[in-house]
């Protein structure tokens, strides 16, 4: 068994591109994309039995469990050891991943998220069953349908970020208000 550590909380995340190299390495549309965001928190229960159930589902996956996703009482105590071999077999962990450049990969068939609606919408489910059945249901009985909402979350997620987007926009709009604030404290 391997022991699951207690981390810090951060509230800025480094982002670990090993996963975009592991995501090279994987077959076309064959990996679940797993992530509860920056500020959803679970127990470790939880995280286990969502672990169980992405393990059981026998489908390749990308999860990404930040530092301060486990809530600080209940970080202690071992990980089963099937579940470090499962993961091992056909998971990816990370801390924190670059979403827009994921959800783009060609190896990313669909994500399971707490809060989009594209995808599969996990609020309140940690039980290793239901996520098992909810990931093969993306992954086999659906996948046609999820297929097409994750290329159109891909196709908002580049242009937001490309020039002229949302989130280039706001960059630069941030950009530019630093300035001005830089310029006014200087007078």
């Amino acid at each position: 068994m391997t022991q699951l550590q207690p981390q810090t909380s951060n509230s800025i995340f480094e982002v670990d591109r090993n996963c975009i190299e592991w995501l090279d390495t994987q077959q076309f549309k064959s990996v679940i994309y797993v992530s509860f965001g920056s500020v959803t928190i679970i127990t470790r229960d939880q995280l286990i039995e969502f672990w169980y159930g992405l393990v059981n589902s026998k489908q390749r996956f990308l999860w990404v469990i930040r530092p301060d996703l486990v809530a600080q009482k209940d970080v202690e105590g071992q990980i089963p050891a099937e579940l470090v071999e499962g993961t091992k077999e056909r998971g990816y962990l990370v801390g924190w991943a670059p979403q827009e450049e994921v959800l783009a990969h060609k190896a990313v068939a669909g994500f399971v998220s707490e809060v989009w609606k594209l995808g599969i919408d996990m609020k309140d489910v940690c039980d290793r069953v239901i996520v098992e059945k909810m990931v093969n249901d993306v992954m086999v009985e659906r996948r046609e349908v999820f297929m097409k909402s994750t290329a159109e979350m891909a196709r908002l997620a580049r242009e937001s970020v490309s020039e002229g987007g949302s989130s280039y926009c706001n960059l630069d709009r941030l950009i530019e208000d630093i300035r001005l604030m830089n310029v006014a404290g200087a007078k």
